[in-house]
């Protein structure tokens, strides 16, 4: 099959504008992941959370502590991040320190720490991080939980967590894409 002056080749114009606007197309997509697979939205609606025994069996992280820092994270879709000093433990790992992610507040069903006080936490199980709502049965310090649930445990495990910025791998790779574009672009206007 002979080929057509319409074949794509490095010196073609057409192919070279399709690969810009590609790489253009994909860096502008890793800024917003998962952005764009929001389809639904619902307000925070709450029925009565279990006794604490019960609530203790659902969760699968239970713990009382201070609330040391909070952070916001995420890009497109935002929640916070509180690192919690642990005084019990009455399920899951016995670290001396937790950071449990939950919502912004509001719609959201987002807990609404505050740094400086304690609370007992009933976490799930999230994407490796214990996750909190405003529907668990977490609560703030002085509660009647502890008491019900027994004597906790004191955490074992001592480890030093932070609420440090996890993105520079992901930004600098946004950064060395762009460049990489700038760099075929002036590659290709020199031909």
């Amino acid at each position: 099959m002979p080929l057509s002056s319409e074949e794509p080749t490095a010196s073609n114009p057409k192919l070279k504008r399709m690969v810009l606007g590609f790489l253009s197309l994909l860096m502008i997509c890793s800024l917003f992941p998962g952005g764009w697979m929001v389809t639904k939205v619902h307000a925070c609606s709450c029925v009565q959370p279990p006794p604490p025994s019960e609530a203790l069996d659902q969760a699968g992280t239970v713990f009382s502590g201070e609330v040391t820092a909070i952070k916001e994270k995420g890009i497109g879709i935002k929640h916070k991040q509180a690192l919690i000093e642990v005084d019990q433990v009455w399920k899951g790992k016995k670290n001396s320190e937790v950071i449990v992610k939950t919502g912004r507040g509001g719609g959201d069903c987002g807990y609404e720490f505050e740094t400086g006080k304690s609370y007992i936490v009933y976490a799930k199980d999230g994407w490796g991080k214990p996750e909190v709502s405003l529907c668990s049965r977490t609560d703030q310090l002085p509660s009647d939980d502890p008491e019900q649930l027994g004597q906790g445990r004191e955490p074992v495990n001592t480890v030093d967590l932070s609420l440090s910025n996890r993105y520079p791998l992901y930004l600098s790779l946004i950064a060395a894409g762009g460049v990489a574009v700038l760099g075929l672009r002036k590659i290709y206007k020199k031909k």
